[in-house]
């Protein structure tokens, strides 16, 4: 749980500090983040639940 609290922590840091140095891109920047964001949280549910299926099932 900790891991995931500072993984958005910084990666809130990384948003807000671009922003504030790029205004006039900001936006695409945050939009192009958060849909990479999506697409690599997508992956990493996917991963973790085919692990957690293996597991319960023996390792088959």
């Amino acid at each position: 749980m900790s891991h995931t609290v500072l993984r958005m922590a910084l990666y809130l840091a990384i948003i807000l500090s671009y922003a504030f140095l790029n205004r006039e891109d900001a936006v695409r920047f945050i939009l192009g983040f958060f849909f990479i964001y999506l697409i690599f949280t997508i992956f990493e549910v996917y991963q973790f639940l085919t692990l957690t299926r293996k597991s319960k099932h023996g390792g088959e």
